[in-house]
């Protein structure tokens, strides 16, 4: 079967953008659902969980950056049979059964590493009563990943959206039910939040299979069939290891920001938990473009698309990010004193002008971050993973770490961001380099002839 070359119009790409943007921020409505949830407990236990989340984030963070590849990687293989994509889908979750095991282990010793790190007891007490339970959805979340990327290539992205919506619906109820002890369940507070987001959790897994098996027809996955693909399984750990770090690195550096900002005291870890739910919120739309840029990319490149082809995606996809979080980013502005009081913050509270010039400050550096993690999507298409790793590790640990630290001793908790909103700025920029470098040495075998080679993508 030979199919036409890949489509790059904006419409298409609004066809793909559109569901993740959805399915992203329903699936973020985990955390602001919880957090809701949790409030009335007190603000040792919202601090508590937001710090909780964080570090599990964390500890699955490199695991996560290494299966983002396999979205440019599937996406370069013939898979258009039920075997090709069922050797896909195996592959990709025995790497993801793996690293679960991993970060089951990393998640249990919280309590050691946090009381290591200076973060009161108080806070550290309810964060292992969290981890304790939330560690069981390592397994889900990872193999989620794999599952969500291969609906995306199978070009059914509003599958995402469906499942998230119903995740999030049943998470809801399982809060209600566990946290407060309705319908004969016992009352767990922040361990019936870390239940509800495990069941959860499988249950949009399982969702999201079966729908993809209806949609996918005569071609459904052949999930009794076992099979693998070591060559496929070794390209996700060499080109994802490099990106994992990346990744890791990103995570590590916004913990140790959390860390330090932790060490002002539990009104700083009030503060600035409510900062992150926002600012989270608000890098969902350039997340969104970032997943479809590595989509579109790595078809035109498996297509041997002629670089001017490539080079006008690339604008048409950062101009309507540009324009999206433009929008997003005025609206939060805009909105931000219903924000701070939709998280009970008064201008009265201690908490309140914390919070306000931490929003700021992330509504400041909003394009720096669209262009970094869109960029690094970008090269991730082109399979260049080392040289953007080692550059995000040299700034992290030599410029934005050890700055932070001493900015953090004489400066406000907003001011820390700071730091890392230049960091990131820098960080862009050097991406940007990069990316022009493999633009100008990319030359397609057809590109003189100005067509393309049929590849049988998804």
């Amino acid at each position: 079967m030979q199919p036409t070359p890949h489509d790059n119009s904006l419409r298409h790409i609004l066809h793909y953008t559109l569901p993740l943007v959805g399915s992203s921020l329903v699936t973020y409505s985990f955390t602001i659902i919880d957090s809701l949830m949790i409030a009335p407990l007190g603000n040792t236990a919202f601090g508590g969980t937001g710090q909780g989340s964080l570090y599990f984030s964390l500890v699955c963070a490199l695991f996560i950056g290494v299966l983002a590849m396999f979205t440019p990687l599937v996406a370069r293989r013939v898979t258009k049979t039920p075997t090709e994509l069922s050797i896909c889908f195996w592959s990709g979750n025995l790497v993801a059964a793996l690293f679960a095991v991993v970060a089951f282990a990393l998640a249990s010793v919280a309590g050691p590493v946090l009381e290591f790190c200076g973060q009161p007891a108080s806070i550290v007490e309810v964060i292992v009563e969290f981890l304790n339970v939330l560690r069981w959805a390592t397994l889900p979340m990872l193999v989620g990943i794999c599952v969500s990327q291969l609906v995306n290539l199978c070009g059914f992205p509003a599958i995402n959206l469906y499942s998230a919506i119903f995740g999030v619906l049943l998470n809801a109820l399982l809060n209600w039910v566990f946290i407060f002890g309705h319908c004969g369940a016992p009352a767990m507070g922040v361990r019936g939040s870390a239940l509800a987001t495990v069941i959860a959790r499988t249950a949009m897994v399982v969702f999201s299979l079966l729908l993809l098996q209806r949609r996918l027809g005569a071609r459904r996955i052949e999930l009794r069939k076992l099979s693998i693909d070591l060559s496929l399984i070794r390209a996700i750990l060499v080109k994802g290891g490099p990106r994992g770090i990346n990744h890791v690195s990103d995570w590590l550096i916004t913990f140790a920001l959390v860390l330090i900002i932790g060490q002002r005291g539990e009104i700083s870890v009030v503060a600035n938990n409510v900062g992150d739910v926002t600012s989270s919120t608000m890098y969902i739309v350039p997340g969104a473009f970032c997943q479809v840029a590595t989509i579109f990319v790595a078809r035109n490149l498996a297509n041997e698309a002629p670089r001017q082809d490539i080079v006008a995606l690339l604008k048409r996809l950062h101009i309507a990010a540009l324009f999206s979080c433009a929008v997003v980013g005025v609206a939060v502005a805009l909105a931000m004193p219903a924000i701070l009081e939709f998280f009970a913050l008064t201008p009265t509270s201690e908490a309140w002008p914390i919070t306000r010039d931490i929003l700021v400050v992330h509504i400041v550096f909003y394009a720096s971050y669209l262009f970094q993690h869109s960029l690094l999507a970008v090269l991730d298409a082109f399979l260049d993973t080392r040289i953007p790793s080692i550059a995000m590790l040299a700034v992290s640990a030599l410029g934005i770490l050890p700055i932070a630290l001493w900015v953090a001793r004489h400066y406000s908790a907003a001011h820390v961001w700071v730091v890392e909103g230049i960091g990131v700025t820098a960080l862009s920029f050097f991406y940007y380099v990069r990316l022009r470098r493999q633009l100008t040495q990319y030359a397609p075998s057809s590109a003189a002839e100005g067509g393309t080679r049929s590849h049988d993508g998804l």
